[in-house]
């Protein structure tokens, strides 16, 4: 799938992950984010375009706008990232979650790896 607009007219974001997170938990970033990406079918070329603040409901509505839904339909995308970051993560996404941001998801995987520690 291509990325969508605002995303894709971003640069790349690294450094704005680590300033946010720190170097020590930097690999989370990029842990989420690769999920993110194949959820959404979307190059992992193309996964810091996004940013913290990034929701998850506005990236889903980005790839799928009201007025484009009968033409392209859902892919699962929500579903399968919701499943994905369960196994690696322990993340429940299917609770009450529907305006997380990409930040709160990556905040969720580090204290779930601090848990079981």
């Amino acid at each position: 799938m291509k990325l969508p607009s605002p995303y894709k007219t971003r640069p790349l974001q690294p450094k704005v992950w680590k300033q946010h997170f720190g170097a020590e938990s930097y690999s989370f970033c990029e842990l989420v984010l690769t999920e993110l990406c194949d959820a959404f079918l979307f190059t992992q070329e193309s996964r810091f375009r996004f940013l913290p603040d990034d929701r998850l409901a506005a990236i889903y509505h980005a790839c799928h706008p009201p007025w484009k839904f009968w033409d392209w339909g859902d892919s699962m995308e929500l579903e399968t990232l919701a499943q994905n970051l369960e196994k690696r993560f322990g993340i429940d996404l299917t609770k009450g979650h529907s305006e997380i941001t990409l930040g709160e998801i990556v905040e969720m995987a580090i204290e779930h790896q601090t848990r079981s520690e």
